[in-house]
């Protein structure tokens, strides 16, 4: 019963780790590309999918599509 609390609270931990880990990586901008339009902003800028990359107050940022 112990080893089965001990190995369920250890699983909750790495998952709290890796989300928070997932979680930095998708909130890093980008190295402030400066830009004058939308087509300034390179295409591969967003590495998720459901994010484009586009231009707001003079710099590339990536935003939802949704």
């Amino acid at each position: 019963m112990v080893k089965n609390m001990f190995t369920m609270i250890k699983f909750v931990y790495i998952m709290i780790l890796f989300f928070s880990l997932f979680l930095v990586v998708l909130n890093v901008e980008a190295a402030n590309i400066p830009c004058d339009s939308d087509q300034d902003c390179p295409k591969n800028m967003c590495s998720v999918f459901a994010y484009k990359p586009m231009c707001y107050l003079a710099k590339c940022i990536c935003v939802r599509r949704y």
